[in-house]
């Protein structure tokens, strides 16, 4: 505690839980923008999880449904 005064900067890796009781994405960054945009990954990642019940997926999907993108159908989901 002594040594608390020089520190300026504290990351915390909770992803939105530390403050809100839920994941949330904040900001999605492609690699290569070239092949995908955003809104390009965002769908197919969405699209991928829509079905999962994890909460990162929840997470993935509540992002592209707050920016209004469409996710599209996937068959053949299942759970293991």
């Amino acid at each position: 505690m002594e040594s608390a005064y020089a520190v300026d900067t504290v990351m915390f890796d909770k992803t939105g839980t530390l403050t809100t009781g839920q994941l949330n994405i904040t900001n999605v960054l492609p690699i290569n923008s070239a092949a995908y945009d955003e809104d390009t990954l965002v769908q197919i990642a969405a699209s991928c999880e829509a079905e999962s019940e994890h909460p990162l997926a929840r997470a993935v999907v509540n992002y592209a449904k707050a920016k209004n993108i469409a996710l599209n159908p996937v068959s053949n989901f299942t759970v293991r």
